[in-house]
């Protein structure tokens, strides 16, 4: 532990006893510190019981009028899985304090590392918890701006052991302001990169799928035993963030555990990762809805975890479809099921067979007697006639001409669209010779990776898992004069100026909120 730590923590443990905010209470016990301050244990004098109290440093007149203003909306929270604050202010020596209820449980930080990855259900059901916690934040104009593990508290309740409470909502905000990504003067970051939406990395203006973006970092998090990004530097964990798509379930766990795992499932996170914000979900809720959805799918049939196999997957509802809240995530049939029974089939030929034998026995009884007449070239060659000529007659399907083709049995069409249109459609990296908008006959369930490339425009990526009566819709972005394109991510605002490039040439040092896993953001004092 560095020196400046030790010092720190010295600091901190000095308030152990002493009295915030006249005598409203009292400091019992140092929990904790770390980048925007220290959280204690400390006893509210008027109502008698123990609360956790954070103090946070500053001297900053505008800082203290953010804190306030956003302490106040924060206290008007009241979802069971959202801590609940019962008083905030100022105190002497310069401190801001927010007293909570005191909470006895594991950080989402130490489940991960004590027990992950977590099964499919656990995770599911955290992150659900979560999601609605966000979803009443939201809908009261907070942006949490700081979702991470290390805010996610689990305590048991009842039978429940991972009830969730989620800390610290709009703090961030208060403290930092408008711009979460800051660097102190000795180039150290303030935030929680792991999980650090891109819009939130390039300092763009946010809203609330920033936080679902991070809420998708946990969940792979929690599936997969580590976050999706996990770069030794800073500066290049966030260029991960503004252009890479997050790894395969695939490539982080075991075959055992892949077979296991529901098929829907990874669709959600992906999508929740997506890097423009507006192919994410919508809010929380329609990603929690996803999320019930995927954990009742069938489990990932074992021919998806090799990558030349053709076995189809569960079908989800596709990447960057937008407008719709439903989310059709339906179980791959039995495997005895997916091959249709060819009974049918030679029971239907048969009877067309003798319906045929019967119109052409008609036409050749009737002839002569000018009520039924049958084609010159079924007449020249009788027996011939019964059995072959008027069969493909017989058993042509009537439909427009401008009908697309039926897929065959296990593919279903899928709809690509670009605006503008007449963008080149590439599977798998190479060309298929189509332009949008177009239909493709796809294997239902097996993911592809699709791009859409038109001069003049940003090249377009996802991956598509193919569900019946569905449709992929971009919306391609103009290319900005010479600027260097970031990949798959539509920007309204040129990044700023190689503000990261010091961390290249420069040591970072390893703050609470950094890279460095010897140091977590609340450090636990024995």
């Amino acid at each position: 532990m560095s020196s400046s730590r030790d010092q720190r923590r010295e600091l901190y443990e000095r308030m152990v006893g002493q009295p915030v905010a006249g005598n409203r209470f009292v400091i019992t016990k140092l929990l904790g510190f770390g980048g925007m301050g220290a959280v204690y244990e400390a006893r509210q004098q008027n109502m008698n019981r123990s609360v956790a109290l954070k103090l946070i440093p500053t001297h900053d007149p505008t800082t203290v009028a953010r804190f306030e203003r956003e302490a106040m909306t924060i206290s008007q929270l009241r979802h069971p899985n959202t801590i609940t604050v019962f008083d905030y202010g100022t105190s002497d020596g310069g401190f801001l304090f927010l007293a909570m209820e005191l909470l006895e449980g594991r950080t989402l930080s130490d489940v991960i590392r004590e027990d992950g990855p977590l099964p499919p259900e656990r995770a599911v059901h955290i992150a659900s918890q979560i999601c609605r916690s966000l979803n009443e934040a939201h809908q009261s104009g907070i942006v949490h701006r700081d979702i991470k593990p290390d805010n996610i508290i689990l305590i048991p309740v009842d039978n429940d052991p991972d009830v969730v409470k989620v800390l610290d909502f709009g703090i961030a905000k208060a403290v930092m302001g408008e711009d979460d990504v800051q660097l102190t003067g000795d180039g150290r970051i303030i935030g929680t990169p792991r999980y650090m939406s891109p819009e939130q990395i390039l300092a763009e203006p946010l809203d609330h799928r920033s936080d679902i973006y991070s809420l998708g970092c946990i969940l792979f998090e929690m599936l997969c035993g580590a976050p999706p990004f996990q770069q030794s530097s800073t500066t290049a964990l966030m260029i991960s963030h503004t252009q890479d798509p997050p790894p395969p379930f695939a490539q982080r766990l075991p075959p055992g555990a892949m077979s296991g795992m529901p098929g829907g499932l990874e669709h959600v996170v992906r999508k929740s990762l997506e890097k423009n914000p507006q192919y994410r979900f919508m809010d929380t809720m329609e990603m929690y809805e996803s999320l019930q959805a995927a954990i009742t799918s069938a489990p990932m049939p074992a021919g998806m975890m090799d990558p030349d196999s053709t076995a189809a997957a569960t079908p989800v509802s596709l990447a960057g479809s937008t407008g719709s809240r439903e989310v059709p995530v339906a179980a791959a049939p039995p495997a005895e099921s997916q091959a249709p029974s060819k009974a049918p089939l030679i029971g239907a030929i048969l009877v067309l067979f003798l319906v045929i034998l019967g119109i052409a026995s008609y036409g050749l009884f009737f002839k002569d007697n000018g009520e039924a007449q049958v084609e010159p070239e079924v007449a020249a060659n009788t027996n011939q006639a019964k059995v072959e000529e008027p069969k493909p007659r017989e058993i042509v399907v009537v439909k427009e001409k401008s009908d697309p083709e039926p897929a065959k049995p296990g593919f279903v069409q899928v709809e690509f669209k670009t605006t503008p249109a007449g963008a080149a459609i590439y599977r798998n990296g190479e060309d298929t010779g189509k332009k949008t908008p177009t239909l493709l006959a796809l294997r239902d369930g097996e993911p592809i990776d699709f791009s859409f490339k038109l001069d003049g425009y940003e090249p377009y990526q996802a991956q598509v898992i193919p569900a019946a009566d569905k449709k992929l819709d971009v919306a391609l972005v103009k290319k900005k004069g010479s600027s260097k394109p970031v990949a798959k991510r539509p920007s309204t605002k040129k990044p700023k100026k190689e503000e990261t490039k010091p961390a290249e040439t420069e040591p970072v040092k390893v703050n609470v909120d950094l890279l460095g896993d010897e140091e977590p953001d609340v450090e636990r004092l024995d």
